[in-house]
């Protein structure tokens, strides 16, 4: 339901003390010290019958496709990874990866859904009713792996981490 790395890039900025123009700062600590979670948009994919899981990603977007896999007993190729455009820029600015910062950051609370193949248009539909967006990020598959598949790039596996709430990260 949103792109991902600003709590991620956040935190580094907070609990590690990397810098920030005062403008990037001040949009990712937002999203730490003011998260908006999407329970409209939740109510309206649940109700448009095209959802067939779902799960909020405050752990983190790694662990929560891990355990939509799991739970699900499917598992996924993720071809794309929406980041926030102020992590990407955070990401260019210390040398880091930015899908780290999507996959990995944790507390976001958007909102991870599988959609039945032929019932997206209506998922989509019910998501922008509500206020909110869906962006695709891959697909389920029959093989018990969840994968990233990032164009030339050797395919590799999508580790089960993410935010530790007790160890602060």
């Amino acid at each position: 339901t949103g792109p991902f790395g600003s709590t991620g890039a956040a935190y580094k900025i907070l609990l590690e003390g990397m810098r920030a123009p005062p403008s990037m700062r001040r949009d990712l600590v937002r999203s730490v010290y003011l998260p908006r979670a999407r329970p409209r948009v939740g109510s309206a994919l649940a109700e448009s019958g095209a959802v067939t899981s779902s799960m909020d990603s405050s752990d983190g977007l790694a662990f929560t496709i891990n355990e939509l896999a799991r739970s699900s007993g499917v598992g996924f190729r993720v071809d794309h990874i929406p980041i926030a455009g102020a992590a990407v820029a955070f990401a260019a600015l210390h040398g880091l990866a930015a899908e780290d910062l999507a996959l990995f950051g944790g507390e976001e609370y958007e909102i991870v859904v599988t959609v039945k193949p032929d019932k997206w248009t209506e998922a989509l539909k019910a998501a922008e009713c509500a206020g909110g967006t869906l962006i695709r990020i891959g697909e389920a598959t029959s093989e018990k792996k969840v994968i990233l598949c990032s164009g030339p790039a050797p395919d590799w596996p999508i580790p089960s981490r993410g935010w530790e709430h007790l160890r602060g990260g």
